[in-house]
């Protein structure tokens, strides 16, 4: 049951840091015009 529970803790933890560089690339790409996705989290529904 904890084995469950720290696999989902850690599936959880890799989308949330997957999804923050792809945020940090894309507004390295354009740093004038940032990108709302990271400015508004509920636009692509839940970050989880």
């Amino acid at each position: 049951m904890t084995l469950a529970i720290s696999l989902f803790l850690l599936l959880m933890v890799a989308t949330v840091l997957v999804r923050l560089s792809q945020a940090i690339k894309a507004d390295g790409r354009g740093s004038r015009t940032p990108p709302a996705s990271h400015t508004a989290p509920d636009r692509t529904g839940s970050w989880w």
